[in-house]
């Protein structure tokens, strides 16, 4: 049985295996079933914070900055590759738009979402249709009006969803030399990210299983003494396009 860590974005600074326990239920406690020593990640303030998407840690990839793993996240939503999507001018014209608003989300960007990991959330909702049959809009951020613009159809399936996370998860954990420690320091725990069940339906578990993060670790660890990491997840935007299309 692995040890099981729980985070999000406002995880308390409590010490490993002293987590999720104010949810007072055991589908959110962690446990500590090794005798794993985590003396290191104990010293390591706020660690499950850094876990989270929301954490701020700037870093290179796709030819871009980003401030977060969550605008990474959400870009890729918009991200077309112009080659295989466009077809007619519509679907050229429809993929050029949506990239330039996949650029919003880069830290050098002028977008009000492109510092705020909870702005690039909401704008990362831009496209959506609501019940009503609208678009959706945000009442404080100028989102675009533009019917083209809209989330690619197969976002969140494995060969998008997961390797996009995968990829921002290198980057970040490598990119900094502190982060990659951190991660290291987790060994080899299950590492939980809490979502909360608030206006969820009942059989939402209201929890995910981060395999992606901990497929990073084990990378880390395989490769981290071979090659310089901290470059190779720089990734340029030609090898993004052949893994994301």
């Amino acid at each position: 049985m692995a040890d099981k860590f729980f985070f999000y974005s406002g995880s308390a600074d409590a010490k490993p295996g002293e987590g999720g326990k104010k949810n007072n239920t055991p589908d959110f406690m962690e446990e500590l079933k090794t005798k794993t020593d985590y003396t290191e990640l104990e010293q390591i303030k706020d660690w499950r914070k850094a876990l989270s998407n929301f954490h701020v840690a700037p870093f290179i990839l796709d030819d871009n900055e980003w401030n977060s793993v969550e605008h990474f996240f959400h870009a890729v939503k918009f991200r077309y590759d112009k080659a295989k999507s466009a077809k007619t001018p519509k679907e050229l014209k429809k993929a050029q738009k949506n990239y330039q608003f996949y650029q919003t989300f880069t830290l050098h960007s002028d977008s009000a979402w492109s510092k705020d990991p909870k702005l690039a959330k909401r704008a990362g909702k831009t496209g959506r249709k609501l019940k009503n049959g609208k678009r959706y809009q945000d009442k404080d951020l100028t989102l675009p009006t533009d019917e083209l613009i809209e989330m690619r159809d197969d976002f969140y399936t494995s060969n998008v969803y997961s390797k996009l996370q995968k990829l921002a998860f290198l980057a970040k954990f490598t990119q900094h030399d502190h982060l990659k420690r951190l991660l290291l320091a987790t060994g080899n725990a299950e590492l939980w990210h809490y979502t909360g069940k608030r206006g969820k339906p009942k059989d939402d578990p209201g929890k995910i299983l981060f395999h992606e993060l901990m497929t990073v670790r084990e990378c880390i660890r395989k490769f981290d003494t071979i090659c310089d990491l901290k470059k190779v997840s720089q990734f340029e935007s030609s090898i993004i396009t052949e893994l994301l299309g």
